[in-house]
């Protein structure tokens, strides 16, 4: 399987992929849709435990691919040679995850890539949200109005979400920037939407919301 999902330069990890899963790539989610994936009759499992509200509409929703490899990054991390990938890629998983295991996961992406290896992450901007939540008030102010909504949609941003979505953790540029120094990458540089040094990175990149930040391994 790993022969597969190889590129010139080496092995590519796609964590967190979520429904997103492309060939050429080795894709890894934590999600129960992964396991289900795997089962026959699955659709009339998904059905039994949406009917009981065990899955969640989105989750019910959601079409996992069956080649998509099941593990909780948190604990554990695919089993992968050092020095063997060319390419990790990680879209809005990070913020899912406490600023500790962030570091370790971060720590063990760097082992198994190659010399000059890409690391390329896309998370939710806090500056952004923090940059529009202090202009929305200043408008309400200087309109000498109240904003009822704006606190609320802020908080909701960083900490409401459902118990498997909650996000841990936020970052922006600086923040992450310092995280990943911490961990020994270089050339790091924030990049706008499908800007990339990754070769077809459309296959694996469609959230346009984010903060996107590529670097390298030394």
């Amino acid at each position: 399987m790993l022969a597969k999902n190889t590129s010139k330069n080496g092995l590519r990890l796609n964590l967190g992929c979520g429904t997103i899963a492309p060939e050429g790539w080795i894709n890894v989610d934590s999600s129960p849709n992964v396991l289900l994936a795997k089962i026959p009759l699955c659709n009339v499992i998904k059905k039994v435990l949406f009917s009981f509200n065990i899955l969640s509409k989105e989750a019910y929703n959601a079409e996992y691919n069956p080649r998509i490899i099941f593990c909780d990054l948190t604990k554990h991390f695919p089993e992968i040679l050092p020095s063997s990938c060319g390419v990790i890629y990680t879209s809005h998983f990070l913020e899912h995850v406490l600023y500790d295991d962030c570091l370790k996961l971060l720590e063990k992406c760097y082992v198994v890539l190659s010399d000059g290896g890409i690391l390329r992450i896309a998370v939710p901007d806090l500056f952004t949200e923090a940059k529009e939540y202090v202009e929305r008030i200043e408008r309400a102010k200087q309109e000498q109005r109240e904003d009822s909504e704006a606190s609320r949609q802020f908080i909701q941003l960083l900490f409401l979400r459902t118990s498997r979505q909650a996000h841990l953790w936020m970052y922006d540029f600086f923040s992450l920037s310092l995280l990943l120094k911490q961990t020994g990458f270089v050339n790091i540089v924030q990049k706008s939407f499908r800007e990339s040094m990754i070769e077809d990175i459309d296959l694996v990149e469609h959230r346009q919301d984010s903060l996107f930040i590529e670097c390298r391994k030394n």
